[in-house]
């Protein structure tokens, strides 16, 4: 699962963008239908289909991407953002790793972003709480957490689906493994998010 650390941990840098960039690297970009900008209040609301571009760190990476039907964020006495609130289907890309989930928290005074939330409660396929999934499997819980000063994930009440074809098959002969099992909750498809 060590990718989706480092999908996340893109997804923090989105979150908590500032001046401080190296001047060679591309700079960060929020689209949206609709911004209003709360100059006293120091808040940015964007609405209307919002997306977030972050260039690769390095060349060759995949950029990250954020989508959501609206975020506001506030920014801290500093001039520099203090919390993120990402809401309504957020998704979270980075080549082949994804994160899906109602709302996205990022606070910078903690430096942590907190997933939660079913990405769309229409849709049957997917459970019911954030998912982040890959081609070497798919984590799904309660709350998804990630820590970048202890570069930890916390996953409320975790259920992990491991594809059949990214377990070692080695030499089993019969068995009631449930890794050889084909109807078992490793072979499960988790469905494809959108």
């Amino acid at each position: 699962m060590k990718p989706l650390l480092a999908l996340l941990f893109s997804v923090v840098a989105i979150m908590a963008a500032d001046t401080n960039r190296p001047p060679d690297r591309p700079a960060l970009t929020i689209k949206a239908g609709f911004s209003i900008f709360l100059l006293r209040s120091n808040m940015f609301l964007y609405t209307n289909g919002v997306s977030v571009i972050d260039p690769p760190a390095k060349p060759g990476d995949s950029p990250t991407t954020l989508t959501c039907r609206w975020a506001v964020a506030r920014m801290g006495p500093n001039r520099r953002l203090e919390t993120v609130w990402a809401h309504e289907g957020v998704a979270i890309d980075q080549g082949d790793n994804h994160a899906r989930g109602a709302l996205a928290i990022y606070t910078a005074t903690n430096e942590t972003m907190t997933l939660t939330g079913a990405f769309d409660p229409n849709d049957t396929n997917l459970p019911p709480f954030p998912v982040l999934y890959s081609p070497q499997g798919s984590t799904f819980g309660t709350n998804i957490i990630y820590d970048r000063i202890q570069d930890k994930l916390f996953i409320g009440r975790p259920t992990t689906i491991v594809p059949q074809k990214t377990l070692s098959t080695g030499e089993r002969g019969s068995t009631n493994s449930a890794a050889t099992n084909k109807t078992s909750i490793f072979s499960l498809p988790l469905g494809s998010p959108k």
